[in-house]
Order: structure tokens, then sequence, then C-alpha cells
């Protein structure tokens, strides 16, 4: 049973396979939850989003309706 949460926000052209490697190293009482964005990973076929109040508003809601957990969010992006 996981005791924290890991939030990780890949890049903007990035998809949540960016990750995977985390899985293998990270505790097992520490969940990683990759966010997938419009138009990637497994939403490829959805709408880009070009403004970010609408990705966070999602993202929040979606957060909201997993068991509470303490939690740090990691984004990459050297763009």
């Amino acid at each position: 049973r996981p005791r924290f949460r890991l939030v990780a926000l890949p890049h903007a052209g990035g998809w949540p396979s960016a990750f995977r490697s985390w899985w293998q190293v990270l505790p097992d009482d520490v969940e990683c939850v990759v966010a997938q964005m419009p138009g990637r990973g497994a939403r490829v076929n959805e709408p880009l989003v070009n403004r970010v109040e609408p990705m966070v508003d999602a993202l929040a809601r979606e957060l909201a309706e997993l068991e509470p957990l303490p939690y740090a969010v990691v984004g990459h992006s050297f763009g």
C-alpha cells in the first residue's frame, strides 16, 4: 500500500513512458502517477490543448478522485 504519491508531468511533447524507469527504482510505498495530456500517450486521439488552465483544472479533478496521500509533483522540460 503506497504511503506517498509522486505526480510526474512529462515535457510538452512528452509521453508518460518517459518515466517508465522510475517505476522500477521507487520504493514500494511510493506510487508514481504520470499525467497524460490530451494528444499524448493513451490520449493521442484527443485534440491538443494550448492553454495551461484547462490542463491544470483537469489534472486537479483527476487527482482529487484518488485516495488522499501526501504527494510531490515533478516536471521535466528544457524548452
